[in-house]
């Protein structure tokens, strides 16, 4: 009998239930490791697609979404690799938001003194950008990107944030202060508080101790990490079209 043959038998008597419960067993690590096999030679090809990637925004954002599914020995070499492709992204304010991306990847994956190296690099670069409003428009990504982490670990990009918003003249300063408030109510209500205090007076000063006094939070960041890009979404595709030319 051949090989393949062999293979269907077993396929055939393990559907019907005739196998013994140790060669069933057998077969079903031999599954395992195949699946194993597969799902390795997936990954490998879209990391090396990934890489190869001209476009620095989109290679980043490739490398970053490989490190969310990363062996972990591997988590932290592929967000360093998407954290250098951020840093080619044109001018600051786009190298932090694209620089979320592998932070978010690490913060996911509990590599908690990756986090923290890559969070002052990224900070550091926020810290030259140079309208007020640009700054307050970038910093919530970096806030996001580390809300799995501890309160206390979260706070100086926290810190950060606000100082931007106090120094932005706008009302998008206003937005994004009351959505931090309801967010960080989750967690520490007084602190929710002082931030409103904070807050110049307008209608989101208003609407947010309006919200608080009732208890109507947000209870997410201001991105989606799972769906909230086209890109994203893209890169599943890809995987998908990748498994299906193995």
């Amino acid at each position: 009998m051949s090989a393949a043959d062999e293979r269907a038998k077993h396929r055939t008597g393990l559907a019907r239930g005739r196998l013994p419960r140790k060669e069933r067993a057998g077969y079903a690590v031999d599954e395992r490791s195949e699946a194993l096999k597969a799902a390795t030679a997936v990954f490998d090809k879209a990391l090396q697609f990934s890489r190869k990637e001209p476009d620095a925004w989109h290679r980043c954002l490739y490398l970053a979404a490989m490190a969310r599914i990363a062996p972990d020995g591997l988590v932290a070499p592929i967000a360093a690799e998407a954290l250098v492709a951020a840093m080619h992204c044109g001018d600051e304010y786009r190298r932090v938001i694209a620089g979320a991306w592998p932070l978010r990847a690490l913060a996911e994956r509990r590599k908690s003194a990756d986090v923290q190296q890559m969070l002052a690099r990224l900070l550091d670069v926020a810290d030259h950008i140079e309208h007020p409003v640009c700054k307050a428009g970038a910093l919530p990504s970096l806030w996001t990107a580390v809300s799995p982490l501890t309160a206390k670990r979260k706070q100086p990009v926290l810190d950060s944030l606000l100082a931007a918003c106090q120094a932005a003249d706008s009302w998008k300063a206003g937005v994004i202060m009351q959505y931090v408030a309801l967010v960080v109510a989750n967690e520490d209500k007084p602190q929710a508080q002082r931030i409103i205090d904070s807050m110049r007076e307008s209608v989101y000063k208003r609407r947010a101790q309006k919200r608080l006094d009732v208890g109507q939070l947000e209870t997410s960041g201001l991105w989606d990490w799972t769906s909230r890009t086209q890109e994203l979404r893209s890169v599943h595709q890809m995987v998908e079209n990748w498994h299906g030319t193995l």
